[in-house]
């Protein structure tokens, strides 16, 4: 057997393996819900075209450096993460579809597949530098809704725009970033005056306690940086203030002594009685 196609079924599971079937050129397994990670397939060395598109496939991309007759590689429309490995032992490879998954990083250089003619990156999360290669050459070539691909100068972004007017396009998914790092909430600690003057009157005097309000300066002014992108950071600012309380104590005692004195006269009345001789 050389041919084996089960595309758009239901099968369900894992990949299964298929080393009892040494001679296959094309294996399809395309739209179904196959499951797991997957294999390199080293033990299928004829492999001209294999199809796991549209699955439930998750995991890392294989190098699949075993088949080095492989034209067609589709493992778009599933679940898989990570980089895209280079790929640097297929050298026949014409056709490449990655498109629709959660991959990340950078598009490596391409450089060991002279023959790669389409190319699909679309709906993942690569970003960085697009490698310098002949993508004039490229039959198709779609790199839109990704996370920020930069042209590698402004002749290749030119090219680029001829191959796919959408290329720059972001996707949702990416995560915003800021350029900007403060990451704190400002406290103020207000100190409590050390000395608190207790003023003690006796009666009769009076005593006026008029304590200095303190200033408080700060010396460090902190310069707050206001980033431009979103989410828009908070900055912490801890400042200690110790015042300075210096009380004025001002005493006027004036002892007032008033003395009243009522004076009663004694009314003295003299008693004449007669006098009486016998």
């Amino acid at each position: 057997m050389t041919w084996l196609a089960l595309y758009n079924n239901q099968l369900s599971g894992t990949i299964p393996n298929f080393s009892n079937l040494p001679n296959l050129t094309q294996l399809g397994l395309g739209d179904n819900r196959l499951s797991g990670t997957i294999p390199n397939f080293n033990h299928l060395p004829n492999l001209t075209g294999l199809g796991l598109q549209i699955n439930q496939l998750s995991g890392t991309i294989p190098n699949f450096s075993g088949l080095p007759n492989l034209q067609t590689l589709n493992l778009n429309d599933n679940q898989l993460s990570g980089t895209i490995p280079n790929f640097s032992g297929l050298p026949n490879l014409q056709t490449l579809n990655l498109n629709d998954n959660q991959l990340s990083g950078t598009i490596p250089n391409f450089s060991g597949l002279p023959n790669l003619q389409n190319l699909n990156l679309n709906d993942n999360q690569l970003s960085g530098t697009i490698p310098n290669l002949n993508w004039s050459s490229f039959t198709t070539l779609k790199l839109n809704n990704n996370c920020g691909l930069v042209a590698y100068d402004a002749a290749q972004a030119t090219v680029l725009s001829s191959k796919d007017a959408d290329w720059q396009v972001r996707n949702p998914a990416c995560a915003v970033t800021s350029t900007a790092t403060p990451t704190a909430t400002p406290t103020a600690t207000t100190a409590s005056p050390v000395n608190t003057p207790t003023a003690t009157s006796t009666p009769i005097s009076t005593v006026t306690n008029t304590p200095v309000k303190p200033t408080d300066t700060p010396t460090d002014v902190p310069t707050v940086i206001t980033p431009t992108d979103t989410p828009t950071p908070t900055l912490t600012l801890t400042m200690t203030l110790t015042p300075t309380l210096t009380p004025t104590l001002t005493a006027t005692a004036t002892p007032t002594l008033t003395l009243t004195a009522t004076v009663t006269p004694i009314t003295s009345k003299m008693v004449y009685l007669p006098l009486i001789v016998k």
